[in-house]
């Protein structure tokens, strides 16, 4: 077997440990999945997926950034028109995460699980931040010296509606695009 060959079968079978790790950690959680599940759920040995996940943070870990890195994918996508469209924007993204607070439970677990995950999470939250950050400059939409306090403000709002929803007592799209409006507004430049 070539090598190329090999590392197509190791991307491809990644791949399935990654999205049945998606799926399970943010339907059941950190601490209620299982190695073994995982594997069931890809069609895979519980060896496989050891071999190229030997401890559950590190699946978890990579789980958070692949989520991650799709929400900033997903705000880079779009190029807001004017204010309106940009809270537009913000309220569909912000749902996405709000409908799906598995996720920032996932973060808050793997935030406390080593010493290497606080900063990683960290990262993280920066990463996003300063994708909001852009997103708010494309239209102008708040002042330049506020911009990054308010995409602070913006993504501490959209993670506490997340765990409010975890708790079974999360907004709906309203009061979502409510929320937003109300901050996005209140940055504009005077």
């Amino acid at each position: 077997m070539t090598s190329t060959t090999r590392s197509l079968r190791v991307q491809t079978t990644r791949g399935r440990v990654l999205d049945a790790a998606t799926e399970l950690f943010l339907r059941n959680g950190l601490h209620a999945t299982t190695t073994d599940m995982v594997a069931q759920r890809a069609g895979l040995s519980r060896g496989t997926v050891q071999r190229l996940y030997p401890r559950k943070r590190i699946l978890a870990a990579e789980v958070t950034e692949r989520v991650c890195r799709r929400a900033i994918d997903r705000m880079h996508r779009r190029r807001p028109r004017d204010i309106d469209d940009l809270i537009v924007t913000l309220t569909s993204w912000a749902h996405l995460i709000v409908s799906r607070p598995r996720w920032i439970s996932l973060y808050i677990e793997l935030r406390f699980i080593d010493d290497a995950c606080p900063s990683a999470v960290f990262h993280r939250r920066a990463r996003l931040r300063e994708s909001l950050s852009e997103l708010l400059d494309k239209v102008d939409a708040c002042d330049p010296s506020r911009t990054e306090a308010t995409a602070e403000f913006l993504l501490t709002i959209i993670i506490g509606m997340a765990l409010q929803r975890a708790h079974g007592a999360g907004p709906d799209l309203a009061d979502i695009r409510s929320h937003i409006g109300l901050v996005v507004r209140g940055a504009e430049p005077r």
